[in-house]
């Protein structure tokens, strides 16, 4: 500091005030503002770059500075050779950040290497949902009107109508037949033959898609390998938390001082969920133009200029498995979309928003599906993914039906695109019926192409990446190797023993 002098910074006031005869008012001043920050033997370095010689003596003999005000004094030797402090880097190593506030950057490190101390995945997903945090709620689907832009920007989604090229090589000609008639009779008795209670009519679309979706199974399970190994799952919970950054000129609530992100959490029921032991194949390449350039709307006004509105929610992720499970990857998710809903859309809304209301359905299932199932493999809002995980969806009311398929390339949605490039994908098709109407006991205008592309979903096969499924976790533990077949995973958890039991229930343990 010009014009301030080497003795303004002290420790020991009451020697240095006998030493030099300062004035005790300015230095109680100059304490106040400047100390000691380095010791090296015999001398004293202050924050005004200066240096005070003092006698060996005077540092042997007790400090009078006041001890809640003032850390220790401890002298180090100093020798021949200067020892410096390790510079420090202006961002952590390892990921790019591109322009994020330094401080920011290292406090997400900080949470990675906390996160890390923990190596099992259960582990891990606890620790980070302890915290409860003003939190938007994303709703599976939202018939809120020009919603879509919103549900694109928060999970970095860049949308192509059509379905991938991949499915050109699926052939199902030889299925379709045998499909058609179940299909068809299914249809008919669920709405002509059988009469259900009055809420059970509310579930009929559940019904029906479940019939057809039993039906295809027993038809064509036995032709691939991987539907008769593959396990299928009804009313399935799905739960997933993001951050999403943008939001530092709006500062809607839930922001930070220090951070321009908002926290989001899906939850949902699916009605059906097929699970198989390997991954589908990746619809792009992790690098491909699309997948690094795709462009999406940006939408960084407040959540409630579209009715999204916050509240206090622990972050949760569930994927409808349990850790471990040896089928942890989704071959198909199926959704209805509640009658209720579709009244409201119908009675509510102008039909040129009906698509977009399908349409961020399809958006928001995926990528919270996906992110799901990627934190049960080690990866997290810290743990870019190494791999896409691609999924296949279908949303349907019981008679109309929209196909998806979902490419999820990064979780970081917390970080700008100058620091992940990488854009989310979803394939679409606007929703088309699967019949036109049912007269005189017959089905009039069974829909084939619709049939075709459920079967092409049943019949894409699974494949060896060839890469580390699990790259952040602990080699050689339970999480890192399933079992290896549906049989023994499902005989381990027979043979685990029962941890609590009720005192009044007696056992014959003789049978």
């Amino acid at each position: 500091m010009p014009g301030c002098p080497a003795l303004s910074c002290i420790y020991c006031g009451t020697v240095l005030m006998a030493a030099r005869k300062i004035d005790p008012e300015k230095l109680r001043r100059w304490r106040t503002r400047f100390y000691p920050k380095i010791f090296t033997g015999e001398k004293v370095k202050t924050p005004c770059t200066q240096w005070v010689r003092i006698d060996p003596k005077i540092l042997e003999k007790k400090v009078t500075a006041d001890p809640r005000k003032w850390p220790g004094i401890e002298v180090m030797p100093q020798g021949d050779i200067a020892e410096y402090p390790p510079i420090k880097p202006r961002y952590p190593p390892g990921q790019n950040w591109g322009n994020m506030d330094e401080e920011i950057a290292w406090t997400w490190d900080s949470w990675k290497e906390a996160v890390d101390e923990w190596e099992a995945v259960t582990d891990r997903i606890a620790i980070m949902s302890q915290l409860e945090k003003v939190t938007y709620p994303v709703r599976p689907i939202d018939t809120t009107a020009c919603l879509l832009p919103y549900q694109q920007y928060i999970t970095k989604t860049h949308t192509i109508k059509g379905l991938p090229k991949i499915y050109e090589t699926v052939d199902v000609d030889n299925h379709l037949g045998d499909v058609k008639s179940i299909v068809e009779d299914v249809i008919l008795q669920e709405y002509e033959y059988l009469e259900r209670q009055e809420h059970h009519n509310k579930k009929q679309a559940h019904y029906v898609l479940g019939q057809i979706l039993y039906s295809i199974l027993g038809c064509i399970g036995a032709r691939y390998q991987h539907l008769g190994r593959c396990q299928l799952d009804e009313n399935v919970r799905v739960e997933a938390f993001w951050r999403r950054t943008g939001y530092g000129e709006s500062k809607p609530r839930g922001t930070s001082k220090w951070a321009d992100d908002i926290k989001l959490q899906f939850k949902n029921n699916m009605n059906y969920q097929l699970r198989i032991e390997k991954p589908l194949p990746e619809f792009l390449p992790h690098n491909d133009g699309v997948c690094l350039s795709g462009e999406y709307p940006v939408f960084t006004y407040r959540p409630a200029t579209v009715g999204q509105f916050s509240r206090n929610m622990k972050p949760v992720w569930l994927s409808g498995h349990h850790v471990g499970d040896p089928c942890e990857f989704g071959l198909l998710s199926l959704m209805v979309i509640p009658s209720n809903t579709l009244f409201h859309m119908k009675m509510n809304r102008s039909e040129k928003y009906w698509n977009d209301i399908w349409l961020g359905a399809s958006i928001v299932n995926g990528f919270s599906s996906l992110t799901s199932q990627a934190y049960y493999q080690g990866f997290s809002l810290m743990h870019e993914l190494t791999y896409p995980w691609t999924g296949q969806f279908v949303l349907t009311d019981g008679q109309k039906m929209s196909f998806s398929c979902y490419q999820l390339n990064t979780m970081q949605t917390w970080k700008s695109d100058n620091a992940i490039p990488h854009r989310n994908i979803c394939w679409y098709t606007e929703p088309q019926k699967l019949y036109e109407t049912i007269e005189n006991g017959k089905v009039q205008g069974l829909n084939e192409d619709c049939l075709k592309q459920m079967l092409k979903f049943f019949s894409l096969k699974p494949c060896d990446r060839g890469v580390d499924l699990r790259p952040y976790l602990v080699k050689d533990s339970d999480e890192t190797v399933p079992p290896a077949t549906v049989h023994e995973f499902i005989e381990d958890i027979r043979n685990k023993p029962v941890e609590t039991i009720d005192d009044t229930i007696i056992y014959d343990e003789s049978r």
